[in-house]
């Protein structure tokens, strides 16, 4: 999306540009009040961009795109230290671990189901963020033993781990 495509919306709060084959997140650098952005169903492949949100943004919704570990940490993307992002929602990407996420302090809502994580080694990195859901149904970790209970012992503030606790 280019720049001049959303000029005069300046005081534009929430954005919705699900299933437009969006390829970038571009053009949102003059959206400094924005606070919710989803951009589902596209064809995105890293997070980057955001700079201009990094103080606003509260939630953020990419799930059903192709964003892997390398697109999470890009440096105008998830790397920046953005203070209020409470939800966000990365499910049915190719994420392999959490490591993108470990710094996001503000975090209640993580949701990652249906990626490629494996094991409790690659939800480490989130043990120190006091999470209150998180979703990681339908990745090969969630078939590991005592799954819920390993997941609440790593994360005790958890009171919703996928569809129950």
């Amino acid at each position: 999306m280019e720049e001049e495509e959303l000029s005069g919306l300046e005081n534009l709060e929430e954005l919705w540009l699900g299933k437009n084959k969006i390829e970038k997140i571009a053009g949102l650098s003059k959206l400094t009040k924005l606070r919710r952005l989803d951009v589902q169903s596209n064809r995105l492949t890293k997070i980057e961009n955001l700079a201009a949100q990094v103080d606003t943004l509260e939630e953020l919704y990419l799930a059903h795109n192709g964003i892997d570990n390398e697109g999470a940490k890009r440096e105008t993307g998830l790397a920046l230290p953005f203070t209020k992002l409470d939800t966000l929602d990365l499910s049915r990407n190719r994420l392999t671990d959490t490591s993108p996420f470990a710094h996001l302090k503000s975090l209640s809502e993580l949701w990652i189901s249906g990626n490629d994580i494996k094991a409790f080694e690659d939800v480490e990195p989130i043990a120190g963020l006091e999470l209150e859901g998180i979703y990681l149904e339908y990745n090969p970790v969630d078939k590991e033993f005592e799954y819920r209970k390993k997941l609440k012992e790593m994360i005790p503030s958890l009171n919703q781990i996928d569809a129950n606790l």
